[in-house]
C-alpha cells in the first residue's frame, strides 16, 4: 500500500518539477561578465577581420559581409589581433562591463520618478501584465491572444485590437525575435497601447482601428529575453541548445547565407521552422485570412527593410514594398529627426529563413522590418518614449495605406473624450502627439472618398 501511494505521488510531483524547471533554467544560468571587453567599429570589414571578430567575440547586428561596417563584442586583449591584420577600426564603447552594470543596477532600484511603464525596460512578466491591463481597458475592443509556447514552456502573448462587428483586414506586428533588443518590445507595446487608450480621442488612431483589425505579439523569443535579462545581455537567439536564430527559421529559403554552426548568430536551426516559437507564429499566421500586412520590429539600425533578403526579384507586389518603405522611413524621420532610410537586406549576400520575406511569399501580404534608431542595444530609458514617438507616426502612416488599398474605413468620431482617465498609466505613449499621424490620417481619409466619388 505504501510503494502505491510513493508511486502515485512521484507520477503527480515529477512532470511538476519539470515544467517548474523550464521556467526557471533561463534564470539559473551564471550572469556573464563582460569586464575588459570593448564595442569595436570596423569599416569595410576585410573576411580575415570578420573571421577575427566571429572567433573572438560577439557579432552586433546582422549583414556581416565583406565591405560591411561590422560591430562586435571584442575582449580589449584582442584588439592587437586587429591590428596585426591592419584592421581600421574605431572602439565604440570603451568598458561594456560598465554600460552593462549600470544598466542592471537602474533596472534593480527603484521605479523612476515619473511613475509611468514607458519610463524604463520591463521584464517579460511586467509585459505580459500590461497586456492583461490594456484588455482591461476597453474589453469591447481588445482581447489577449495565446499564439503558443516557448522551447522551455513560457507562454507567447498577443493583444488583438479591432471593432466590433466588422471583418476588416488585419495588420500583424511582431516584436522581439532577436532577444537583445530591449527597444523592440517597448516600441510594440507602445503602439498596443495608444491603440488601446486613443481609439476615442485622436482622430488617426480612431481611423485606424476602425479601419483594421491589429495583432501586436510584442515578445515572439520569451526565454531568449528572459535569459538576457537574467545572465547575457547581448544573447541573441531562443534557448533551445546553443539556440537558434529565430529570424533565419521561416520557411523561405531556409539555410541560405546562415551559419551551419549551432554556436553561431546566425545558425538557422535544423530545419525550417524546428522552433516551438516560430512554428506557433507560422499558425498564427495561418489563421488569419483577411492578413494584409506585417511589420517585423528590431534594432538597431534606423532604416525599414523591405523585401527580398533572399533574391533580387521584385515578387507579385513589384516595387510596392520599397515605395512603402521609403515613405514610412520618412514619417518616422519627420517626428525627430532621427535619420531613417528604406534599405533591401541582403544585396551583398543574400539570406534567407526571414520573417517578413515569408509573409509576403506564403500569404501574399505587405512585409518588411522595421530597424529601430541608434547602433547599439543597451540604450538610455530616455530614448524610450522618443523611438515610441517616430515609430508611431510610421506605423499609423502604413495602416493608413493599408486601410486606402484593401479596406473600408468608416467615418470615426473625431470628438475627444471630454473626461479622459487621469490615472491611466500610458507612460506617455497614448498622451504623445500624433499629429504627423493625424495629418496622415486625414489625408487617406479624402483620398479614399474621392476615388469612391470617381467610381460612381
Amino acid at each position: 500500500m505504501y510503494a502505491r501511494v510513493v508511486i502515485r505521488v512521484v507520477r503527480v510531483l515529477v512532470p511538476l518539477m519539470l515544467v517548474c524547471a523550464m521556467h526557471t533554467v533561463g534564470s539559473a544560468a551564471p550572469r556573464r561578465s563582460y569586464a575588459n571587453h570593448v564595442v569595436v567599429r570596423v569599416p569595410a570589414a576585410k573576411s580575415a577581420t570578420i573571421a577575427l571578430l566571429r572567433q573572438r567575440g560577439v557579432l552586433l547586428g546582422h549583414g556581416a559581409v565583406p565591405g560591411a561596417t561590422i560591430s562586435a563584442i571584442l575582449p580589449r586583449t584582442n584588439l592587437a589581433d586587429l591590428d596585426k591584420l591592419g584592421a581600421a577600426y574605431h572602439v565604440a564603447v570603451a568598458d561594456v562591463a560598465a554600460v552593462v552594470d549600470a544598466e542592471r543596477s537602474r533596472l534593480a532600484g527603484p521605479t523612476s520618478q515619473l511613475g509611468t511603464w514607458f519610463s524604463d525596460f520591463k521584464t517579460g512578466d511586467e509585459i505580459d501584465a500590461y497586456l492583461d491591463t490594456l484588455a482591461g481597458v476597453d474589453s469591447d475592443r481588445v482581447s489577449i491572444i495565446d499564439v503558443g509556447t516557448s522551447f522551455e514552456g513560457r507562454r507567447i502573448r498577443g493583444v488583438r485590437i479591432s471593432t466590433p462587428g466588422t471583418n476588416n483586414p488585419t495588420l500583424l506586428i511582431t516584436g522581439t525575435q532577436h532577444a537583445r533588443e530591449w527597444i523592440s518590445p517597448m516600441v510594440t507595446m507602445c503602439l498596443a497601447d495608444t491603440l488601446v487608450r486613443d481609439a476615442d480621442s485622436d482622430p488617426s488612431i480612431a481611423a485606424v482601428v476602425a479601419g483594421l483589425d491589429v495583432i501586436i505579439v510584442p515578445v515572439v523569443n520569451p526565454d531568449g529575453y528572459a535569459f538576457s535579462w537574467a545572465s547575457e545581455r547581448f544573447w541573441r537567439k531562443n534557448r533551445n541548445g546553443s539556440g537558434v536564430d529565430l529570424n533565419r527559421n521561416w520557411d523561405v529559403s531556409w539555410g541560405v547565407g546562415t551559419n551551419e554552426l549551432p554556436q553561431a548568430n546566425d545558425y538557422a536551426g535544423t530545419g525550417p521552422f524546428s522552433e516551438p516559437e516560430t512554428a506557433a507564429m507560422r499558425d498564427l499566421i495561418a489563421s488569419l485570412p483577411n492578413l494584409v500586412g506585417y511589420i517585423d520590429y528590431h534594432s538597431a539600425l534606423g532604416a525599414v527593410l523591405y523585401p527580398f533578403a533572399y533574391t533580387t526579384e521584385l515578387g507579385s507586389f513589384g516595387d510596392r514594398p520599397q515605395v512603402w518603405a521609403e515613405s514610412m522611413s520618412a514619417a518616422i524621420t519627420a517626428v525627430h529627426g532621427e535619420p531613417h532610410q528604406a534599405l533591401r537586406p541582403g544585396q551583398n549576400s543574400p539570406t534567407g529563413g526571414l520573417a517578413m520575406d515569408y509573409v509576403m511569399t506564403s500569404h501574399d501580404a505587405l512585409a518588411w522590418t522595421v530597424e529601430l534608431r541608434g547602433m547599439d542595444f543597451v540604450v538610455p530609458p530616455e530614448s524610450i518614449v522618443p523611438t515610441c514617438e517616430e515609430n508611431l507616426a510610421g506605423f499609423v502612416h502604413i495602416a493608413d495605406q493599408l486601410i486606402a488599398e484593401y479596406g473600408v474605413t468608416p467615418d470615426p468620431d473625431p470628438t475627444p473624450d471630454p473626461d479622459p482617465d487621469p490615472g491611466s498609466d500610458s507612460g506617455g505613449c497614448a498622451t504623445a502627439s500624433h499629429a504627423p499621424g493625424a495629418t496622415w490620417a486625414l489625408l487617406m481619409l479624402i483620398v479614399a472618398l474621392l476615388a469612391r466619388r470617381r467610381r460612381s
